[in-house]
């Protein structure tokens, strides 16, 4: 790829007059790929954030735009924050997002698991398909590391609860169903093959930890053993090998778990009900916390190092799979944390009001600019 990546470097978050990362390195510029889709779209001239769009667009911008984008797909592998992503993306965009359950064309799978319960509303996925492009962004959703029986009690829980699991008996199958003749013109065009995968995991491991507390009388406040970091390391490697069975070579990056902002995936209740189509944020306040920020910040501590291994660190999968400093798979990042720490009490975050998360615009740049790195 030609130039820098700024979301690579130190910087601040600069109002321009969206949301853009800018680099204390001065060469660096921040990318403008979202705001010049934001430009190229008619949709979007009367969405939300249409303030936003990029004026005076250069055929060489427009052009590096159309080469990044053009016939793409993009699939982000974690929860419910990648389903608002997904949503406010639509939304940003003056389109509407579709959920995936049992009643639609991709999502046979969730009836072809063994379960004692029916489907109903569960999602399988959410999708935005920006037909202008033939560019297609998916999520897809999974219970975090689950290393214990936690989520399987639920009321609303539906199988499997496994990543790799999930992975093979429902991500697969969707992938197949993307990928697969079309029967019915509503739907988008067949994909040719994920160009990248977002990968995430905290919400429900933030979660099940918080759970698991409770039943041992401790506050779920405090911070996370070192047993439990490993732990989430070593998960992490499997579930990345996972991911990568079904991706082939597609590049993926790694999403970092933003901080906490009041009322926002505040409760567990919350949580187990984001699986289901027709889930709509509500008041928390008077339901039990989960999510903390010294335990976010342990766990993108832990993250960055995966990352970045150095010295004599490493990480071993408990499936076997070993990553050093000198033998890891290369992955992307996108610090979505780290970019917006604190952000959300700031007067400029304000103009997105309720119906969108203020750090949609930011996360998707990063991701365009994954995805160009990825194309190149």
């Amino acid at each position: 790829m030609d130039g820098c990546n700024p979301f690579a470097k130190p910087g601040y978050l600069e109002h321009d007059p969206y949301p853009i990362w800018r680099p204390f390195d001065e060469t660096c510029e921040p990318p403008r790929l979202f705001a010049h889709l934001l430009s190229s779209l008619p949709t979007a001239s009367a969405g939300p954030v249409a303030n936003f769009r990029s004026t005076g667009v250069a055929t060489q911008a427009r052009q590096e735009l159309e080469r990044v984008i053009q016939n793409r797909t993009v699939l982000l592998v974690g929860d419910t924050i990648d389903r608002s992503m997904v949503q406010n993306l639509c939304t940003m965009l003056g389109l509407s997002s579709v959920s995936v359950t049992a009643d639609h064309a991709f999502g046979d799978s969730l009836k072809n698991v063994e379960s004692t319960t029916t489907p109903g509303d569960t999602l399988l996925a959410d999708y935005c398909y920006v037909e202008q492009y033939d560019t297609l962004f998916t999520s897809f959703y999974h219970y975090g590391i689950e290393t214990s029986e936690v989520w399987n009690k639920q009321p609303t829980y539906y199988p499997p609860q496994r990543f790799e699991a999930r992975v093979e008996e429902l991500l697969g199958p969707y992938l197949q169903a993307l990928s697969d003749p079309r029967t019915s013109t509503s739907l988008p065009p067949r994909r040719k093959g994920i160009d990248l995968a977002v990968f995430s995991s905290g919400l429900w491991d933030l979660a099940t930890w918080a759970m698991e507390d409770v039943q041992m009388g401790v506050a779920s406040s405090q911070d996370l053993t070192s047993q439990r970091m490993k732990n989430w390391r070593s998960r992490t490697v499997d579930m990345l090998s996972s991911l990568r069975s079904k991706v082939g070579k597609a590049r993926i990056a790694w999403r970092s778990i933003p901080y906490p902002a009041a009322g926002a995936h505040g409760s567990v209740r919350s949580l187990l009900s984001s699986i289901k189509a027709s889930f709509k944020p509500t008041d928390e306040s008077n339901e039990r916390p989960f999510v903390y920020a010294n335990r976010v910040s342990q766990l993108n501590s832990a993250r960055a190092a995966s990352l970045s291994l150095q010295g004599a660190d490493n990480v071993r999968g408990t499936l076997g799979q070993v990553w050093t400093p000198s033998s890891h798979p290369t992955i992307g990042d996108i610090p979505l944390a780290e970019m917006t720490f604190g952000q959300e009490t700031s007067g400029p975050h304000s103009v997105f009001g309720t119906t969108l998360n203020p750090d949609a615009m930011l996360f998707w740049d990063a991701v365009l600019l994954e995805l160009k790195i990825a194309v190149a």
